[in-house]
């Protein structure tokens, strides 16, 4: 290639590249403080899951484009991106071998790690300058949500911005004061540690100012955490964690897999241990381990805690080599360290695994001595096409998703202003846009009932009303077996599905028996919940089997005495 040819392919590279650290930069700053008010199904969450797939999406283009322009295959260097894409793997097969929805794991946990670790090798790919600009801007994000979080602790924010929301002293765009005191145990000795090294007296002076916001902010989260408080957490016991980890060796599928990213509560029900029944929080059904270790053994089995340890190694060892070549570097370093602790405490939040990722990126973007390229053009154009391809079918599902969830969060809020035919009509919305989503179902069955019986309310019923009632029931019925059949191992569906049947016991014939059937069902899942014996234990009394119901007393007592 003549020096004519290579200058414009250049530029055109370094416009990637720079487009692709904006954005980068973006999502570092933007992902701690996504929120959105009108999505009231999940206005933490998943706004932060979107942004996050989105970002992954983009990066994962410009990958493509980047190597049609370079007409060379790029990789990033081989001790990062085996142990990677080695945990993708692992999340993939661990979702492949799950007894769950397969496709719904996306749009939870295992989507956002794959996200991450995608947008991880993007930007090994695509960022070799400036990388500590990703420093400053979780930095500037830290500072908005300290300032944030000193406004809803003095309740000042109720009286600046009107929507409910922002009236409990416990709001953070984070989600939980739990998420927030994560994410500024990162973040604020990050701070601190790059103040004292940075050797500029202007940025010093800015960084101890922000130092000052977080450390007030932190003492509101801790303050609000504290026992009898109302954000203070809850967390499984150590011993109860483990032991759950440690039945799951009892077959070979769940000890090399796991049950599913996400699915947590999955293993809880099944090996729950009968001595929580003891403790004043008996009625929790966790959805995370006692720690983030313990969690991934548990839901994605050996392969998966296998894989994670390797990832984790991969960026420590590489802030081992470079946290004494700058300040931000330094900085990154502390934070990434701290992250490791905070896995060894608790169970992982986005306040945790963003900071993790982010940092991780920062430490091992490196010169493009440390790439691996191949200059092979026809190659290299094989290899862009699905990356320039997939994405864009992946994009098209988030924004499904979207705008599912926006269309499922309006319908509770239509269900809160006793709006039933609006929130009936969002919710069949939501379910067409994204049919994958258990609650949505679940949701769904139990309007479709609220609507029968209030038709069924009325002094006269016309024929119209008959069939109306008899329609609604049916598709009550129908979404409540959807939402097992979308989540079989899932204790909360089987139970809906009891409840549905135990309301139409005088009403349908043969309710009474799929009734038990789906108790039993869910006690099959959760054998040690005492609270499932008693409900079939007052179902079968009602059912005049006198014996029976005696005998599901019985086992309820001896599951917990003092009940």
């Amino acid at each position: 290639m003549s020096m004519e040819e290579h200058r414009p392919t250049q530029n055109s590279s370094k416009l990637i590249e720079t487009i692709a650290l904006w954005i980068m930069t973006g999502y570092a700053f933007a992902a701690p403080l996504v929120f959105a008010p009108f999505v009231a199904a999940n206005v933490f969450e998943f706004p932060k899951w979107f942004l996050t797939s989105m970002v992954a999406v983009l990066l994962i283009i410009l990958t493509g484009v980047y190597m049609l322009v370079e007409k060379k295959i790029v990789l990033p260097a081989r001790e990062y991106v085996i142990p990677i894409s080695l945990f993708v793997v692992a999340v993939l097969a661990s979702i492949f071998f799950s007894t769950s929805n397969k496709i719904a794991f996306f749009y939870g946990k295992a989507g956002l790690l794959l996200s991450l670790s995608f947008i991880v090798l993007s930007a090994l790919v695509l960022l070799r300058e400036k990388v500590a600009m990703l420093v400053y801007a979780m930095l500037g994000s830290s500072f908005i949500l300290s300032i944030f979080q000193i406004l809803a602790f003095l309740e000042v924010l109720p009286k600046v911005l009107t929507n409910p929301i922002f009236s409990a002293k416990t709001f953070t765009p984070m989600g939980s004061q739990l998420v927030l005191a994560s994410f500024l145990a990162v973040i604020l000795p990050l701070t601190i540690t790059f103040a004292l090294k940075t050797k500029e007296s202007a940025q010093k002076i800015a960084l101890f100012v922000v130092v000052g916001f977080q450390t007030v902010a932190m003492i509101f989260a801790v303050a609000q955490l504290l026992p009898s408080q109302p954000a203070n957490p809850k967390f499984l016991p150590f011993a109860s964690g483990w032991s759950i980890a440690m039945d799951q060796l009892k077959t070979g599928k769940t000890a090399f897999f796991g049950v599913g990213p996400d699915k947590f509560a999955i293993a809880f029900s099944r090996f729950r241990p009968v001595t929580l029944n003891q403790s004043e929080d008996w009625f929790i059904r966790f959805g995370a381990s006692s720690n983030e270790w313990l969690n991934v053994f548990t839901t994605m089995g050996l392969l998966g805690l296998a894989t994670f340890v390797l990832v984790i190694l991969s960026f420590t060892r590489k802030a081992l080599v470079v946290k004494e070549k700058s300040p931000a570097l330094s900085a990154a370093a502390l934070g990434l360290a701290i992250t490791l602790v905070l896995l060894t405490v608790i169970p992982a939040n986005i306040g945790i695994l963003l900071p993790l990722f982010v940092l991780g990126t920062v430490l091992i973007s490196t010169a493009s001595s440390e790439r691996v390229e191949i200059n092979q053009p026809k190659v290299a154009l094989a290899a862009a096409v699905p990356l320039l391809a997939i994405p864009l079918f992946l994009g098209f599902s988030v924004v499904k998703a979207g705008m599912a969830e926006v269309a499922f969060g309006q319908s509770l809020v239509y269900a809160s202003e006793n709006k039933g035919g609006e929130t009936y009509r969002s919710q069949i919305r939501a379910i067409t846009l994204n049919p994958y989503i258990a609650s949505y179902r679940l949701s769904y069955s139990n309007t479709n009932l609220a609507l029968a019986n209030s038709i069924a309310s009325k002094e006269e019923l016309t024929d119209e009303d008959r069939q109306n009632i008899t329609q609604l029931v049916s598709q009550s019925i129908r979404e409540a077996k959807a939402a097992v059949a979308l989540d079989p191992e899932n204790v909360n569906s089987w139970a809906n599905l009891a409840a549905i049947y135990r309301q139409l016991i005088n009403f349908a014939q043969g309710a009474d028996e799929w009734t038990v059937s789906s108790y039993v069902q869910a006690i099959r899942l959760d054998s040690t919940n005492p609270q499932l014996r008693l409900d079939l234990g007052g179902l079968l009394y009602s059912l005049n089997s006198y014996e029976d119901a005696i005998d599901q007393f019985k086992q309820a007592i001896s599951l917990k005495p003092d009940f």
